[in-house]
């Protein structure tokens, strides 16, 4: 996975201050969440260090990589999860949402998870300015920029493919739960609303499944990577 840079990470050397605690307390068991590439960052170099310090504290691991929206949530946000335990075994739940879940419950969508919220009148029309923005409106629901692409059948292509990020233009599905709301981005980072806006940063609290009351403080750039680091 490009871009993670495993324990020369800032928040990958955490993990440190994470086993020195459990050396202090002991606790009988523990949960540790990692973006999943980690396990194949610097050829794996990181992942041996974080796995043989956690052994090496007296636990035994399991882990699995799990995405959030099996279990719930209007996000796609795949998660490396570690439970170590002294001793016993340990069986991941199975997801309560999606294909896999008993009864093929379907995913909570993005479009339920907003409902109901009350926005400004300026906000709901501010419309995505810049280069590209006014592009927005013609992007179907759940597509990107690759709609504008020769290769997606598109008479007047402005993209060549794949020449931008997935997330670019990336217009979410109501009847969908959204990519991976990002910490930080540009301004045509999705998720973007299917109203051709920014979500509102309600809107990304319920997205993650912050309570409403929950409050997230600064600008709402800061906001928003409170969000994802805390989530």
């Amino acid at each position: 996975m490009t871009g993670v840079l495993g324990t020369f990470d800032e928040r990958g050397t955490l993990f440190r201050e994470y086993v020195r605690l459990l050396k202090k307390l002991k606790p009988k068991g523990f949960l540790f969440e990692n973006v999943y590439g980690i396990t194949g960052a610097q050829n794996g170099e990181p992942w041996k260090e974080i796995t043989n310090a956690f052994k090496e504290a007296g636990y035994i691991l399991h882990y699995r990589v799990l995405d959030a929206a099996d279990y719930g949530v209007p996000q796609h946000r795949e998660r490396l999860i570690i439970v170590g335990l002294e001793t016993g075994s340990f069986l991941f739940p199975r997801p309560t949402h999606g294909p896999d879940s008993i009864g093929e419950m379907p995913f909570y969508n993005a479009g339920t998870a907003v409902k109901g919220i009350s926005l400004p009148e300026e906000e709901t029309k501010k419309s995505i300015n810049g280069r590209y923005g006014h592009l927005l409106k013609e992007i179907p629901p759940g597509l990107n920029y690759s709609f504008f692409t020769k290769e997606m059948g598109h008479p007047r292509p402005i993209f060549a493919w794949r020449s931008k990020f997935s997330d670019f233009l990336y217009k979410a599905d109501p009847e969908a739960p959204v990519r991976t709301i990002k910490a930080s981005g540009g301004q045509y980072t999705g998720p973007l609303s299917w109203e051709n806006r920014y979500f509102s940063l309600h809107e990304y609290k319920r997205l993650q499944t912050f309570p409403d009351k929950y409050e997230l403080n600064g600008t709402k750039q800061t906001a928003i990577k409170q969000g994802n680091y805390t989530h």
